[in-house]
Order: structure tokens, then sequence, then C-alpha cells
């Protein structure tokens, strides 16, 4: 009787035992069952090369696996699982199992950043008490910038250099509309026949929207603490908020990118930007 091992090479028997993992006893049995149908423990050992001694444990470790059954009991018969279907089935299977192990793996990667994130923000904290922060990306800058116009009480000053960079304003759009509701003043210190005004103004009214505000609703008074003003060329942009808080945002105006910003928390210091903010846009009026 033909052998399953006479015609089955070595690639396809290490195909089968990886695809399935199996044994060696196990890929040769399910082949025998898979391409020669239903057989009994006798045959089965015959065409497999399995020892008969053998062939009933492993036809049962088979059926445990799911890629076998048992057709009879008396005499002992056992089938294979539709070879045509079975491996898709399994795939499927496998491909759910990586799904749902990739979840676990994505929900505990967000654990983790968030428990990180809650040290981070804890360790900003404590650098903000110190009164000194280096802010290194844009993005980091944006969100700094966010949280502090959501606390400002008073006033937002802004001070845009000759030479702007590219700046994600409108990431700032919705905190600025939420500081000037709270009665925030919020002032625009913009070189003369520079775009940026028109183009802040623009980025303000149409993001009236956000609030659902029009005139009748109070955004008409809104605009009112909304003031940009005609400033002298500054050297580099900066912020101050309430006369507690500069941002000093250090750039290269000739690639318009930033590169870093200096946020810090000095009452004095803050007030004496507050003064120069003053004489960037009185000079400019009288010149």
């Amino acid at each position: 009787m033909l052998r399953i091992t006479e015609i089955l090479g070595e690639e396809e028997l290490n195909l089968i035992k990886s695809f399935f993992s199996l044994s060696e006893y196990e890929a040769r049995i399910y082949l025998a069952l898979a391409i020669l149908g239903p057989m009994g423990i006798s045959r089965l050992a015959e065409v497999s090369g399995v020892p008969r001694t053998k062939c009933y444990s492993v036809a049962r470790s088979l059926i445990s696996k799911g890629m076998a059954f048992k057709a009879s009991s008396k005499p002992f018969i056992v089938s294979a699982i539709d070879p045509e279907t079975l491996p898709w089935k399994i795939a499927e299977d496998r491909c759910r199992e990586a799904k749902d192990k990739a979840s676990l793996v994505v929900q505990s990667i967000r654990r983790i950043r968030d428990s990180l994130g809650r040290g981070a923000a804890e360790e900003a904290e404590r650098l903000d008490l110190a009164g000194i922060i280096i802010i290194s990306s844009i993005n980091d800058l944006v969100s700094s910038l966010a949280r502090d116009m959501e606390k400002a009480s008073k006033e937002v000053l802004i001070a845009i250099s000759k030479a702007p960079i590219k700046f994600p304003w409108r990431d700032l759009m919705i905190h600025a509309i939420n500081a000037l509701a709270r009665g925030v003043v919020i002032e625009y210190a913009v070189p003369k026949d520079s775009p940026v005004a028109k183009h802040l103004k623009l980025l303000i009214e149409g993001s009236s929207n956000l609030v659902g505000g029009n005139e009748s609703s109070g955004f008409g008074s809104y605009l009112e603490r909304l003031r940009i003003r005609e400033s002298l060329y500054a050297e580099a942009p900066f912020i101050v908020i309430d006369e507690e808080i500069v941002y000093n945002i250090f750039t290269d105006p000739t690639r318009g990118i930033h590169l870093f910003t200096i946020r810090s928390r000095n009452s004095a210091y803050a007030r004496s930007m507050r003064i120069y903010f003053d004489l960037l846009t009185t000079s400019a009026s009288t010149t």
C-alpha cells in the first residue's frame, strides 16, 4: 500500500506542521485522513508510517484540536475536518485573536501613556512653580497657551514679529473666544502693513459659530474686547498673560519655524514686558 510519506516532500510536511502547530506524527496522520479519507487505526498506520501503537493517541489528539472527528466507535474510524475549509477557519480565528491582542496592547499603551501624561503634567506644574519652563515643540506650546488662556482673568497681550512663523492659531481660537466671553481683553500688536491683522480678525469672526455667537447673543461684545493694534517691529514674538506669565518665542524667520519658547512665571518681568508691549503700539501710533 502506498504510504503518504512516499509521495510527500519534506517541504510540504513542514508547511503542514508549521501552520497547524503539529508534531511529525500528527501531521502525517492528518494528511493521510485529508487526502485518503476516513479510515481505521490499522490502515492509518500503514499509509501514514506512524507506528500502530501511536496512531490511536495521535488520532485522539487531532480530534481534541478540532482537526478530526470520530466517524465510528466500533470499529474506531476517524475522519479529517474538511481540509478545504479548515485552514481558512484557523486563519480567521487567528486574525480575530491577533486583533483582540492588538486591542489589549493599544489599551495598555494608552493606560501607560495616560499615567505618564499625569506624571508629566505634575512635573510641568512643579517646573511652573519654579518659574521657568522651556518648551521645545510647537504642539506643546499650543497646549500650554491653551491652558493659560483658559485661566486668564484680565488680559492676553500678543506681540507678533515682522516675520511671523507658521503657527496653528486656529487651535487656540476656542480658548480665545472662551476668554473673551469671560471678559478677558485680548490685544495683538501687529507690525504695520502685516496681513496678520486681517487674518486674525477673520479667524475670530469665523469661529463665532463655535459658541453659537452672533450680535444678539453677545458675540459682538466679545469682539469689542479683541483689539488689534499697529506696532513697531518686534525683534521676537512674545505673549503676556495677566501681568504674570510671559512667553518669549524664539523663531527662525528665514524658515518661518518655531525653535523653542521660554515660559516665565514672574510678575515683575511680566509687568516690564507689558510696558514694552505698550511702547511698541504707542510709538507706532505717533510715527
